[in-house]
């Protein structure tokens, strides 16, 4: 009886082991060299159409989470010393991907030099729009800035549906909800040494 108890309680440890690590947030390893406390960002006019979007997603990344929060993002008029840079394309632009690439972002060094953001932090980052397959609905538009936001924050893609950086896209498409995982939100906190959150 002792032995089955011993086992039980093992299996029950093992299992919300397993449970933790199959629902952490990736990160890259590396993450925006100037911070997230003075972040400002801009739209080129080929992504005008998404402005909105992009601004959606930046509050649902602050305010919609926590009303303290450390992220100051601005919007300006020029890429000259911004630090994330939006962009529409054709599909063509996105080669053999031109059907399933709704957005990818690229990091860049000061020098603006493309780098590895699982190697080198980056200075800035540059968003490529699909504006061939973007989703009409404000709600899906907002989602794909919101996921694009996470990865210029330092978070890689997720293998949990329930998060905003999943992989696909279509998992928080017509969701009302903020997107933003309380998960997602402390691992940039954390990543950029600020005090978590608990809400």
């Amino acid at each position: 009886m002792k032995k089955i108890k011993i086992l039980l309680s093992f299996s029950i440890i093992l299992s919300m082991l397993m449970c933790t690590q199959a629902f952490a947030v990736e990160l890259y390893g590396k993450k925006l060299s100037r911070g997230i406390s003075n972040f400002c960002y801009y739209v080129d006019s080929s992504a005008s159409s998404y402005t909105s979007a992009i601004n959606s997603a930046k509050n649902r990344w602050s305010s919609s989470i926590d009303d303290n929060c450390p992220f100051n993002m601005t919007a300006v008029s020029s890429s000259s010393g911004s630090t994330a840079d939006y962009y529409g394309k054709s599909s063509s632009y996105f080669g053999q991907y031109a059907n399933s690439i709704i957005a990818e972002t690229q990091f860049y060094s000061s020098s603006s030099v493309q780098v590895s953001p699982y190697s080198t932090n980056w200075f800035y980052t540059e968003t490529f729009i699909n504006k061939g397959i973007m989703p009409s609905n404000s709600t899906s538009r907002i989602t794909v800035m919101a996921h694009e936001l996470g990865h210029t924050f330092g978070l890689d893609d997720s293998t949990h549906a329930g998060d905003i950086m999943y992989e696909n896209y279509e998992s928080y498409f017509g969701d009302p909800g903020t997107g933003v995982t309380i998960a997602e939100y402390n691992a940039v906190l954390n990543l950029y040494g600020y005090e978590e959150v608990s809400k």
